[in-house]
C-alpha cells in the first residue's frame, strides 16, 4: 500500500450477555453491515436459541438488517 491508508484485513465481531463474551466471529469484510446477519447465525447455531434483543452501533444500520431482525420480532437498538 503506497498511500497512507491502512485497511482492515479482517474484522472481528463479539457478542456479550451480561459482561460475559457469548459468541465471536471473524469476516473477511471490513464493514459492520454484512456481518451481523452471519454472526447471528453463529449464534443461534451454537446455543439453539435466538436473542430477544440486540444492541449496536450504526455502523450495523441496512436495510437487509432492519428487515431480518423485525421479522424475527427482534427488539432492536440500532442507531
Amino acid at each position: 500500500m503506497r498511500n497512507i491508508q491502512v485497511k482492515a484485513a479482517y474484522n472481528l465481531q463479539l457478542s456479550t450477555e451480561n459482561h460475559f463474551i457469548a459468541n465471536y466471529t471473524l469476516h473477511p469484510n471490513f464493514g459492520d453491515t454484512k456481518t451481523l446477519l452471519p454472526h447471528i447465525k453463529n449464534f443461534e447455531h451454537l446455543y439453539h436459541k435466538s436473542s430477544n434483543e440486540i444492541v449496536a452501533d450504526a455502523g450495523y444500520g441496512s436495510e437487509e438488517n432492519y428487515i431480518f431482525l423485525q421479522k424475527r420480532k427482534v427488539k432492536t437498538y440500532i442507531k
